[in-house]
């Protein structure tokens, strides 16, 4: 249970330890360090979470890791590869290929928000990374999405971001209560405006593009260690009814990969 710190270019840790040469050790790491939060049990080797809460605002969310133990040669050499225990979760705005712009000037998102989506639960380890998450459905545990209040486009070919790099707690979105609501505006070169306002559950996605070396992915579930890119895809075409058409809500699935610097040495 050691915690490890990096001070300018090096990771350190105090007190030093002292090693039995005829001795054997595996070594596992969790970040970030959290006594409180975290346990490992000796026994199975495995790590659990008790109690996580994910922060509302982007910037004070937790990339919560565990690294796979080094099982290749040479097994002197300790190289953690981590992996995420969360989901990344991005939503971005534009209106379908399809649609005309002559006569609108912009189409405008005016209020965007996630409803319903839980933010509290338990982690066990049931493998190398994987594992589980137990997220809570209480009224008390539902994350506070930041509405978004801007965002505009002015051609069919233009997307903008409503919410990026969101470290969500992997669950279900088998629920109702799971969605995310939208109010946008057509503004019009003649000055007038049409302003509409579109629900649709998180699960109703449809696929558009699977993470590398899958052909599909469920939609109605985030697991930890992957990327979900939600476009919210607006037809303002009025249709005869005077309704503007729904939205086209599409989803792609990537691994969640990153390289970084492997030479890193602790002293």
């Amino acid at each position: 249970n050691q915690t490890v710190t990096k001070t300018g270019t090096d990771w350190t840790y105090s007190p030093a330890k002292y090693w039995n040469l005829t001795s054997s050790y595996d070594f596992y790491a969790i970040y970030p360090q959290d006594k409180i939060t975290h346990s490992f049990d000796n026994s199975t080797k495995m790590f659990a979470i008790s109690d996580f809460v994910v922060a509302d605002a982007s910037a004070n969310q937790i990339d919560v890791m565990i690294a796979e133990k080094n099982t290749t040669s040479p097994l002197n050499i300790v190289n953690f590869n981590f992996n995420h225990l969360l989901s990344n979760v991005n939503f971005y705005f534009n209106t379908v290929k399809t649609f005309d712009f002559t006569g609108v000037k912009s189409v405008e998102v005016l209020s965007f928000d996630v409803e319903g989506i839980s933010n509290k639960g338990n982690y066990q380890q049931t493998g190398d990374v994987e594992g589980t998450w137990d997220a809570s459905t209480a009224n008390t545990d539902i994350y506070n999405f930041p509405e978004v209040t801007s965002g505009a486009v002015d051609n069919a070919s233009t997307s903008v971001a409503l919410a990026t790099d969101l470290l969500l707690l992997p669950q279900s979105l088998n629920s109702t209560d799971k969605k995310v609501t939208m109010t946008y505006r057509i503004n019009y070169l003649d000055g007038t405006a049409a302003r509409y306002t579109k629900s649709v559950e998180l699960s109703k996605a449809t696929f558009t593009k699977a993470a590398s070396g899958s052909t599909t992915e469920d939609l109605s579930v985030w697991k930890p260690n992957y990327i979900y890119n939600y476009y919210l895809s607006v037809n303002p075409t009025i249709l005869p009814s005077g309704e503007s058409a729904l939205i086209e809500f599409t989803a792609s699935v990537v691994d969640w990969k990153e390289e970084i610097d492997s030479n890193i040495e602790v002293k």
